[in-house]
C-alpha cells in the first residue's frame, strides 16, 4: 500500500538540476555515448530491455536529440528510428517528428508491424540541426535512433552520437558549495574516474548551504537534482495505455455432414469361440521325414551299411502352469526298404513345483 501511494506522490513529478554553485574547483565535462539514463525509473526499464548498441541513443517521450553536422559539401543523413517497447506490454504506433533547421516539423508513423524504418535527409553544404523527438508518447514507450552519413554514392558511414555532462568538480582545497532551497529531495550524483554513484538526501524547508570535499590527492565531480512538481509529467503520467480490444468471435458455419451418435444397446451377446478347457488340452504336430543315416555302432566306418527309412512323428506338449512343468510326448512309425516296420514312443517330463524342494527331468 505504501510502495503505491509513493508512486502516485511522485508521478507528477521531475528532476530538475540545481545550479546555485556558490564555489568548487572548476567545471569538467563530460562525453558519453549510448543511453545513460539518470532516474532509478529509467534505469530499471533499461534493465527490462533487450541490450542496446553504444551507437544508439534511446529517446524517451520527454526528451529529444539533435545532430549537428557542418557540411563542406551536400551530403546524404540516413535515420534509422525504431520503436522500443518494453516486454508484456501491448505494443501501440508510435509518432516521430523530425525537423530540419527551422522548417516545418515532420512526422513518420512507426506501426508494430513495421518497428524500424529508414528515413533519407539530403543537406546541402552548411551547418545544420536535425532535431528527432516522440509526440504524445505514452509511458513505457521509446524511441531508438541511428545516424549514418552518405556522400555522394559512397558507402554509409556511422555518426557516433554523444552527449556531454557537467559536473563540479571538488578537491580538497576547493569543496563545492551548493545553495538549496526546501522542502525536497536532493539527487547527488558522484563521479570519480568511470565510477558514478547515487546519493539522496531530504532537504527540511529553508536555505541550507552544503559543502562536498574530496580526499587528499583525490578529484571528485558533482551533480545536483532536485524533485519539483511538474504539470506536464502528471497529465502524461495520468494517461493511460490503450488495451488492445478483444477478439471477435464470429459464428461457425453449419457442418455439411453431421453424424448422430449410436444408440446405446439395450442387450449384450457374448460368444466364446473357444471350449472351455479348450486352451489347456495341449499342441499337437505331427512331421514326415525321409532319412537316411550311416550306423555308427560300426567299429569301421568304411564299408558300413546306410540305413534309409521314412519315418512319421506325431508331437504332443502341454505345459502345466499351475504346477511349472512341462511334458513332450513323442510317437513314431518308420518304414525301411526291406518292408521292416519301427514303432516307438518317447516321453519327457520336466517338474518345477514349488513344493517340491528341487526340479526333476526324466
Amino acid at each position: 500500500a505504501l510502495s503505491s501511494l509513493h508512486t502516485r506522490l511522485l508521478s507528477g513529478s521531475v528532476w530538475t538540476p540545481q545550479r546555485m554553485v556558490e564555489n568548487s574547483a572548476g567545471v569538467q565535462r563530460i562525453e558519453l555515448r549510448g543511453w545513460h539514463p539518470e532516474s532509478r525509473r529509467q534505469r530499471v526499464r533499461r534493465m527490462l530491455m533487450p541490450p542496446r548498441s553504444p551507437a544508439e541513443v534511446v529517446l524517451p517521450g520527454f526528451r529529444q536529440a539533435r545532430v549537428v553536422m557542418d557540411n563542406v559539401h551536400a551530403s546524404n543523413l540516413w535515420l534509422r528510428l525504431g520503436m522500443i517497447d518494453l516486454r508484456l506490454i501491448e505494443p501501440e504506433p508510435m509518432q516521430a517528428v523530425y525537423r530540419v533547421d527551422e522548417n516545418r516539423p515532420q512526422t513518420l508513423m512507426l506501426q508494430p508491424g513495421k518497428p524500424a524504418q529508414w528515413l533519407r535527409l539530403h543537406l546541402p553544404a552548411g551547418r545544420h540541426v536535425v532535431t528527432i523527438a516522440l509526440r504524445d508518447a505514452p509511458p513505457d514507450q521509446y524511441l531508438s535512433l541511428k545516424a549514418y552519413e552518405q556522400r555522394g554514392k559512397g558507402k554509409k558511414r556511422p555518426i557516433t552520437l554523444t552527449f556531454e555532462r557537467t559536473y563540479y568538480a571538488a578537491t580538497a582545497a576547493e569543496p563545492v558549495v551548493l545553495n538549496v532551497r526546501g522542502p525536497l529531495w536532493l539527487r547527488i550524483e558522484t563521479r570519480e574516474g568511470s565510477q558514478s554513484h547515487m546519493a539522496y538526501r531530504l532537504i527540511q524547508p529553508g536555505w541550507h548551504r552544503l559543502r562536498f570535499q574530496s580526499g587528499h590527492g583525490r578529484k571528485v565531480a558533482y551533480r545536483f537534482f532536485g524533485r519539483q512538481l511538474d504539470t506536464g509529467a502528471l497529465a502524461r503520467n495520468r494517461q493511460p495505455r490503450k488495451l488492445p480490444p478483444p477478439p471477435v468471435v464470429h459464428a461457425q458455419p453449419e457442418p455439411l455432414l453431421r453424424f448422430e451418435p449410436m444408440p446405446q444397446p439395450v442387450r449384450y451377446a457374448l460368444q466364446d469361440d473357444f471350449t472351455l478347457g479348450g486352451q489347456e488340452d495341449g499342441t499337437w504336430s505331427v512331421g514326415l521325414f525321409g532319412r537316411r543315416r550311416l550306423n555308427a555302432a560300426v567299429d569301421r566306418l568304411r564299408g558300413a551299411p546306410v540305413s534309409s527309412f521314412t519315418e512319421l512323428d506325431v508331437w504332443h506338449r502341454y505345459f502345466d502352469a499351475t504346477h511349472h512343468s512341462y511334458f513332450r510326448s513323442q510317437g513314431l512309425v518308420r518304414w525301411r526298404r526291406s518292408n521292416d516296420l519301427v514303432l516307438g514312443l518317447t516321453e519327457r517330463v520336466y517338474l518345477n513345483d514349488v513344493a517340491l524342494p528341487a526340479s526333476l527331468r526324466l
